[in-house]
Parts: C-alpha cells; sequence; structure tokens
C-alpha cells in the first residue's frame, strides 16, 4: 500500500510521531503512513525522504521543540505548503510565537486533538482547500492570551463602584457611535475635560489624556 500521509517531525520526540501515526493508521489503514522508520538502509535517506514527501497527499508536521531549529522539517514544510497539503501540528508545550514564521500565522491543531487533525488530512484527501492563514483577531489572541473582541458584548453592573476601568474601556467599543452611555458609564468618566465629558458611543472613545492613562 502506497504511503499517502507523510509525518514531518523531530527525532528528538519519536514518542509524538509514533502516538500520532498509530490514530492515523487507525482510520486509513496500516502502511498509510511515511515517517523516517520505514527508511531502507540501501539507498540515500535523502532521496528516500523526497520521494516519500512528493509522493504523499498529505503532509504533518509536528512543530516540537525539535522540528522548531530542525532545517529540513522547515524544508519539507516549506514544499509541502506550496503543494497546498500541509497540515500544522503543535504539542501542548509549544507556543504559537515559537513556531517558526510564516507557519505560526497558519492554521496550527493541537497535537491531542486527534479527531481535528484526523478531519483536516481526510479535507486534503478529499480535495477540499485547507485554511491556511487565520483571522487577525485570532492572531491577536494567540499572541496576547485575550481575545481583541468581547464576544458576549457584556453589560455593565449597575452600581458604577463595580465598574472597573477595564470594563468601562470594553463597554465603550462595544457600543454604537450613536448610542447614549448609561448613567453609570457617563459617571465613570469623570475626571474628563469639559469636551469631552459626554461623548458619543461610550466612555473611552473620546478620553482626555488623564482618562487615557486610566484605560
Amino acid at each position: 500500500m502506497a504511503h499517502e500521509i507523510f509525518i514531518s517531525y523531530s527525532s528528538r520526540h519519536r514518542d509524538l510521531t509514533r502516538q500520532l501515526a498509530a490514530a492515523i493508521e487507525a482510520q486509513h489503514g496500516a502502511g498509510s503512513v511515511w515517517w523516517d522508520h520505514a527508511l531502507e538502509a540501501r539507498g540515500p535517506y535523502a532521496t528516500q525522504i523526497r520521494a516519500a514527501l512528493d509522493a504523499a497527499r498529505v503532509v504533518v508536521v509536528i512543530w516540537s521543540a525539535g522540528a522548531q531549529v530542525s532545517e529540513y522539517v522547515y524544508a519539507e514544510a516549506v514544499l509541502a505548503h506550496a503543494a497546498h497539503k500541509l497540515v500544522n501540528v503543535r504539542p501542548a508545550d509549544t507556543l504559537f510565537a515559537q513556531i517558526p514564521e510564516p507557519f505560526n500565522i497558519h492554521h496550527v491543531e493541537a497535537l491531542d486533538a486527534t479527531d481535528r487533525i484526523l478531519q483536516a488530512i481526510d479535507g486534503l484527501m478529499a480535495g477540499r482547500a485547507l485554511q491556511t492563514v487565520v483571522p487577525l483577531h485570532v492572531l491577536y489572541e494567540r499572541q496576547h492570551g485575550q481575545k481583541l473582541v468581547d464576544p458576549k458584548q457584556s453589560a455593565l453592573p449597575a452600581d458604577v463602584l463595580d465598574i472597573s476601568r477595564a470594563n468601562c474601556c470594553r463597554h465603550a467599543t462595544n457600543r454604537s457611535a450613536t448610542s447614549t452611555p448609561p448613567a453609570s458609564a457617563r459617571r465613570c468618566c469623570a475626571g474628563r475635560s469639559s469636551i469631552h465629558a459626554a461623548p458619543r458611543g461610550g466612555c473611552c472613545m473620546a478620553p482626555a489624556v488623564s482618562a487615557r492613562r486610566a484605560c
């Protein structure tokens, strides 16, 4: 049976690769996965690896600590990306910022999310293009550990004493420019210059210098 799925990884993390290969073969059949344990003693290794990489319909790259500094893994990822058959995977101890560019801004599956990895593989094998570059708000969350936009659009507490400056500023960004801020938000804006005492759209739409420092 031809190897259809190529796994690129660092030999320092062979156990991770073995586990993922087993999960993939459980769905796609024995021998469907190629990784360097399949190298034959005869013939140059580089030639065998390149032949398997070119023949594969899907290339899974595991961005472990060793893979991040491996020129071979990076080169294989570049070739796979150019061929539109790359699936990026990261172990739990790998941060997005540690993945080499430009793959750190690509769609990356968690190594323990086996079902999602299998879905990505199945999609590529079915001819469906895999999402590559992720939206900017997702990149912001990766880099800063918090969402750029509050998806809940949470309301402010009724009591002004319960309103933190951070909540006040977030509330301002969640309201339209034509809406009138509630009394609690207007009280939160105390300390602004008279020009900005009652801004349209909320607390921090046009803050005075002191308010900008607070927010």
